[in-house]
């Protein structure tokens, strides 16, 4: 009896190594009150978990749950919000599975066992794992009942995988950003990522000691090709009769071969208070086409003032158009008309000046670029040329004024010396 007992226990303890060996299960024993659980399943699955064979229970009693699972290659991230569950012994079960050991095939259940304590989490996340294809959000709540401040921070990411950044309240993109919220307060962490290959990254968000560890699956790769973008008018002088609404249209251009996201436009304080823009954020602008931006401009009295209008590219880079304005009373202005088409340049017969070079015609904004109807004509050859025949000309005139000074001093006689000549020397 001995001996049989001793092979029972080596079979159970081997099958336990098996199954241990096999599969990783990786979570917390204990969890605080409201705290959003996170767990990590790894194996090489035949039957992988699904959304049909996940439960949670309380002792042996099963409970419903608000919980959701991300797939990463052969990973199973597996998170559940916890609150309204109190203290006391819970499990989660993964059942009907099946997984490889080596060449054998197992079938069965994956459970694990923790404990609700009797403290209370300082905030709860949803969701506790992330994947996105670019943009993407985190909520948060207050669970203590004083005023709280949250910290969140992505990580610094390798130079091929897509950077994740903050999208802030006030529009702009940083790694790490902080939010103060009373209790029972909620908040929602809005994120972006950039260009570059699919990769698993980490979003961490805490307050004080109590930190949650997010998983985040950036997928799609989005790398950068032939991305070329510019802002037309890149410079706008206009006079405006005060207390009339004026508008005017400058035209953001993706003329590259790939779309491009995240568009950020401000205002710089000179000219915000007389100028408002009909939208201040662009989810994106698709490749060969362009984006137009209508701003209004009102004031009340007689002013002249400068400022920029700045396009942020998902942090990547900037454009600028450098905007004056002169508001006059009873100014009446001219009938001026923006020509704006939804053909390119190419179906309009057109072409597309280059730097150095300016439109002797019409300029339409069209569907893909700025396009000159007429023909681009060199801003600096006919310079340059100017001052070549200018040297030319003094060249010729001081050569001139050489020759005839020569030539005159060449011929000139020397003076009769009347003394000379009486001594008989001539």
């Amino acid at each position: 009896m001995r001996i049989k007992g001793l092979i029972a226990l080596s079979v159970f303890i081997l099958l336990f190594l098996q199954l241990v060996s096999a599969v990783e299960f990786s979570m917390k024993e204990n969890y605080s009150q409201g705290e959003t659980m996170i767990a990590k399943v790894s194996g090489n699955f035949v039957v992988p978990p699904a959304n049909n064979n996940v439960f949670f229970y309380e002792g042996h009693v099963r409970i419903p749950v608000d919980w959701g699972m991300v797939k990463v290659d052969s990973d199973y991230y597996i998170y559940a919000l916890l609150e309204g569950k109190h203290e006391g012994n819970y499990s989660i079960s993964i059942e009907n599975v099946k997984y490889m050991k080596g060449s054998e095939t197992i079938s069965g259940n994956l459970a694990r066992n923790f404990t609700i304590t009797n403290a209370t989490a300082d905030f709860s996340i949803k969701p506790g794992a992330v994947a996105s294809t670019g943009t993407f959000s985190l909520d948060v709540q207050n669970l203590q009942d004083k005023q709280i401040t949250i910290t969140a921070q992505t990580q610094e990411a390798n130079n091929s995988d897509r950077d994740i950044t903050i999208r802030t309240q006030e529009g702009t993109f940083v790694k790490t950003d902080s939010y103060s919220l009373y209790s029972g307060g909620n908040q929602r962490i809005n994120f972006i990522s950039g260009t570059g290959y699919p990769s698993l990254q980490t979003i961490k968000v805490s307050s004080g000691s109590f930190t949650y560890i997010v998983p985040v699956y950036i997928s799609t790769a989005s790398l950068p090709s032939q991305t070329a973008y510019n802002m037309e008018p890149t410079e706008l002088i206009s006079s405006i009769p005060t207390n009339v609404i004026s508008k005017k249209t400058i035209f953001i251009y993706n003329t590259g071969n790939s779309e491009i996201k995240n568009i950020t436009l401000t205002l710089s304080d000179s000219i915000s208070p007389f100028v408002n823009l009909s939208q201040n954020y662009i989810d994106k602008i698709e490749p060969n086409t362009n984006l137009p931006v209508e701003l209004s401009f009102f004031s009340s009295a007689e002013t002249e003032v400068q400022g920029t209008l700045k396009a942020n590219i998902n942090s990547q880079a900037f454009l600028y158009s450098q905007i004056s304005l002169k508001f006059l009373n009873d100014y009446v202005p001219a009938n001026e008309t923006e020509t704006s088409s939804v053909k390119t340049c190419g179906e309009l017969a057109g072409k597309v000046c280059s730097s150095g070079e300016k439109c002797d015609k019409e300029i339409v904004y069209a569907k893909d670029n700025v396009c000159c109807l007429g023909s681009c004509v060199s801003t600096t050859k006919k310079s340059s040329t100017g001052i070549w025949i200018a040297v030319g000309i003094l060249v010729v005139i001081a050569f001139g004024l050489f020759l005839f000074y020569k030539k005159k001093y060449k011929k000139a006689r020397k003076p009769v010396n009347l003394l000379e000549i009486a001594r008989g020397k001539k």
